[in-house]
């Protein structure tokens, strides 16, 4: 029997706490806010888990069994953040085969082909294919000068159907796919190949950054870049998950990119997307790593950039066509929520009593918080520790409802302005929160007018890409949201609304 579980080990996140009680112990995250109690068994597996948990790696048919259910149970301890799996030290050194397909770009292929000779990985198991699709520039004499093979299309055929040219060529276990644009550091493939150590992983993708030009757009990509996945390691085990990566720096297996027959070679945008969810609705798992970085030339004139984000928002129009499965999600904060429309009133209203009776509602529900958490859980908090969680929850709820707003609806904000002038407080509030936010939270270097402008120059062209991609789908799903809720289970609720509905069911049961 072949074993499938993953090597490396699973590793307590930072901010959760064990509680050992009778009969197993109570698991606290710190933010959000929330707490499961656990058996015995389960309890002893997360205080391992706080040197690293590894599992066995006997082939005996019993422990395989009993490693499946652990593995189970600790995957999902994973998508709640409690856990994250670290790879093993040990290299993991497959043949690899680096496709840079290439059209019209023979001074940046001259770059990104010299920073791929300079990796650290044994030649011998690395080898670079080239697609020329049909330049008509020097490209091919470029791309002759290096020890790679060229591919040359006989008439332009986009970046996915170049991409699955390559793959007929490639010899390398793994496939991995960079841009002719980009410069890879010289451990990029050392930073990303540790993840296939997992042989539920078929895909791995790392950090995107821009490259330095030094001007005011250059600096808003930097910190803004829509090809950058964020600071932490992200997995995709599920289709309803939308965790995916841009093909710029992609690793996949090469015998998981066939079952899935590739790139779409119809799409011209959005295809790394399609290509990520399509995996994780055949069953497989799909990792982002801020790690494995390059370097990617973005477009730098700001009418260029726009245009692409415009192009953008039409493929996420027919990707959320598509894939049924995937939709918005953000926690179900009954309280936050209210706190935002409130907050919203009261700016209109200029309503000084109301602005304060809300600041008051994260506080009442942390006092709760707090005693639930003594009472049912044996678990005790400091007050100020409980508000200060309880109010970055709903800040962060604030924060993601606001940034959804400007993406998708920041051209109704300026047309309600127009026909309505006394609602600007409102519309202003709705669009400088999050942008403000993303300023400081990323600490971009420009001047803070000048980094609002392109924020929100940039979520105009996408959203009216997004609204013309609707229109040509006739499907409007890419607006659907879904609240969810931020417990572990449903016995582990700590807020106000979980009490509401406890007490809901047991007046229904009463009655009936």
């Amino acid at each position: 029997m072949r074993t499938v579980h993953p090597k490396g080990s699973f590793v307590l996140q930072p901010d959760i706490q064990l509680f050992p009680r009778p009969g197993g112990g109570v698991v606290l995250q710190q933010q959000p806010l929330r707490a499961i109690r656990v058996n015995t068994a389960a309890f002893r597996a997360l205080a391992r888990s706080q040197k690293g948990l590894s599992l066995p790696m006997s082939e005996d048919t019993d422990t395989v069994d009993n490693t499946k259910k652990l593995l189970s149970f600790l995957d999902t301890l994973c998508q709640a953040e409690i856990l994250a799996w670290s790879p093993p030290s040990e290299p993991y050194e497959p043949t690899v085969s680096i496709i840079v397909p290439v059209y019209n770009r023979a001074d940046d292929l001259d770059v990104c082909l010299t920073s791929l000779l300079a990796l650290d990985y044994p030649p011998a198991k690395l080898e670079i294919i080239v697609v020329d699709d049909a330049s008509r520039d020097h490209t091919a004499s470029v791309a002759r000068r290096y020890p790679v093979r060229l591919v040359v299309m006989p008439q332009n055929v986009g970046q996915s159907a170049a991409r699955n040219e390559a793959v007929r060529h490639a010899n390398g276990e793994l496939l991995a796919f960079i841009d002719s644009d980009c410069i890879a550091d010289s451990g990029w493939l050392r930073e990303l190949l540790p993840y296939f150590h997992d042989p539920r992983v078929v895909l791995v993708g790392g950090k995107v950054d821009a490259w330095d030009g030094g001007s005011l757009l250059d600096e808003y990509e930097k910190t803004n870049s829509a090809l950058d996945m964020g600071p932490k390691v992200r997995v995709g085990a599920s289709p309803i998950s939308d965790v995916y990566v841009p093909t710029c720096n992609m690793l996949v297996r090469k015998t998981a990119y066939r079952a899935v027959q590739g790139l779409d070679a119809d799409l011209h945008l959005g295809e790394d997307v399609d290509f990520c969810w399509k995996l994780k609705s055949h069953g497989y798992r799909c990792v982002y790593t801020p790690t494995g970085r390059v370097l990617h030339k973005h477009r730098t004139r700001l009418w260029d950039s726009l245009k692409r984000r415009f192009e953008y928002g039409t493929s996420e129009a027919m990707l959320y066509a598509r894939y049924d499965q995937v939709t918005k999600r953000f926690p179900r904060q009954p309280i936050g929520l209210l706190m935002l429309l409130g907050g919203l009133v009261a700016l209109l209203s200029q309503n000084l009593v109301l602005a304060g009776a809300l600041f008051l509602l994260p506080v009442i529900e942390a006092i709760y918080k707090r005693r639930h958490l003594a009472h049912a859980l044996d678990v005790r908090l400091s007050l100020p520790r409980v508000i200060l969680a309880t109010m970055k929850s709903h800040f962060l709820l604030i924060y993601y409802l606001t940034y959804y707003g400007v993406r998708y609806y920041f051209g109704l904000y300026l047309l309600t302005t127009i026909i309505w002038p006394t609602l600007w407080p409102l519309t202003l509030c709705l669009s400088v929160f999050p942008g403000v936010v993303d300023y400081y939270r990323k600490r971009s270097r420009l001047f803070l007018p000048a980094f609002l402008a392109f924020f929100w120059l940039e979520h105009l062209f996408y959203q009216l890409g997004a609204f013309r991609g609707c229109l040509s789908q006739g499907s409007f799903r890419l607006y659907e949201i879904k609240f969810v809720s931020s417990g572990f289970l449903p016995e582990a609720r700590t807020g106000l609304y979980g009490r509401l509905q406890s007490l809901l069911r047991r007046r229904r049961t009463a009655s009936a």
